[in-house]
């Protein structure tokens, strides 16, 4: 029987670049989606991300990525990698960076893509399918076209390469969505779309992302598809379900929990943020220069800002699935736009407390079906500031010691 095996890697928090935003972000819901809308096995989708229990930096991805490659593969498995990050070209060659990335020393500090590509070859299977949300530290030298070096590597490679832009254009990621644009695109083409075939997605996709630029004020975003007329007609999944849980076509955008509340969001945002635009330069910057919600709300009178925080708490309470932490997580940072000043924010702390807890017990009832490193990930999710925060820091300093096999990532400072 075939199986979809995956690696999801996502990184904000880079030692010597500047951060980004919402990689990290990125990967948890790639992943997320595999394994509670697909139903992809925790030990078959692997993640690398800010939040992961091993730090993205390139030893652990080297480490990762042979553990990927070690797996007994049959020739109908299907391949998923994810990269969402700083990618560049040195010396006509491009590399991904991971956390501990130089750019100075980037030959021995970050990943050839060649490499990873050549690795990704001996598999031998008939559907790899890579995902690139790169940007780019700084904007390009002349030259420096890392997309279309990319590309020619995944043609000669013979590996179906999705890309988050073309070599001119900058890769964008938004606060109003809490990812990069070109990954919200493909999840809401996964999860809500339906999309099976590479096809389906490359048509979806080609449409659908310059439209999220468009929405959010963003210069033009075109995706590019590496890929044969062969594999382009092949599923993006195993020939059999993978579980009990199945992929459900969505007939609207609102039918997905999570994707309606980034959708509300947005929604309100552009309601407020109507005739004001800005134009960006750095690449990681995505409105900056945009006012922020609470000036713009600032101007209005106190009925109509009670009113924009009451939508943000029920856009927050509708988004919540019982058994899925990052939904807690999300409708967190929902409330989290609600200002002291303002007359629910008491309710709304309230409420981020009671939810907090809620992650905590997810990731308690995880640790106890014997899933220590999943219960990490999801303890982490708790965020400082509450009543479960000390807590859940203790309960992941004492799950991390029931796996010393697994190498911790470094302390965040608090």
């Amino acid at each position: 029987m075939s199986e979809l095996v995956a690696l999801a890697v996502g990184i904000d928090a880079y030692q010597h670049l500047q951060p980004l935003r919402y990689a990290a972000e990125d990967a948890g819901a790639f992943r997320d989606y595999l394994v509670e809308n697909v139903g992809v096995p925790t030990e078959q989708c692997l993640i690398l991300s800010d939040r992961s229990l091993d730090w993205p930096t390139i030893e652990h991805f080297k480490t990762t990525l042979e553990r990927l490659c070690s797996i007994p593969y049959q020739p109908s498995d299907v391949l998923w990698v994810l990269f969402s990050g700083y990618a560049v070209n040195h010396a006509g060659r491009d590399y991904l960076l991971l956390a501990d990335s130089h750019p100075d020393t980037v030959t021995e500090t970050g990943m050839a893509v060649d490499r990873l590509f050549d690795r990704l070859q001996t598999l031998s299977l008939d559907r790899i399918f890579v995902f690139l949300d790169i940007n780019r530290p700084t904007a390009p030298h002349t030259g420096q076209n890392i997309s279309s070096g990319i590309a020619e590597l995944a043609r000669k490679a013979g590996i179906t390469v999705l890309l988050s832009c073309q070599s001119d254009q900058h890769s964008r990621e938004t606060r109003y969505l809490r990812h990069g644009l070109f990954t919200y695109a493909l999840l809401e083409a996964l999860q809500d779309r339906d999309c099976q075939t590479l096809a389906q997605l490359e048509a979806y996709l080609g449409e659908r992302l310059p439209q999220l630029g468009e929405q959010y004020w963003q210069p033009p975003q075109t995706p590019v598809f590496v890929t044969d007329d062969e594999t382009r007609s092949m599923s993006l999944f195993p020939d059999r379900k993978l579980s009990s849980v199945s992929i459900e076509p969505s007939p609207s955008r609102a039918s997905s929990p999570v994707l309606q509340l980034f959708g509300a969001l947005g929604a309100i945002a552009v309601f407020l943020m109507v005739g004001v635009l800005s134009s960006l330069d750095f690449q990681g910057s995505d409105d900056r220069d945009l006012p922020e919600r609470e000036t713009v709300a600032a101007e209005t009178d106190l009925d109509e800002s009670r009113a924009f925080d009451l939508q943000l708490m029920q856009d927050a309470r509708s988004s919540i699935e019982p058994q899925q932490a990052s939904s807690y997580w999300r409708a967190i940072e929902t409330l989290q736009h609600i200002p002291p000043d303002r007359s629910l924010y008491n309710e709304a702390r309230q409420q981020i407390d009671a939810w907090s807890w809620e992650i905590l017990n997810l990731a308690r009832a995880r640790a106890a079906s014997g899933q220590q490193a999943l219960a990490v990930e999801t303890a982490r999710l708790v965020p400082p500031n509450t009543a479960a925060y000390a807590v859940a820091k203790d309960e992941i300093d004492r799950w991390q010691s029931q796996n010393p096999q697994s190498p911790n990532r470094p302390k965040s400072k608090d």
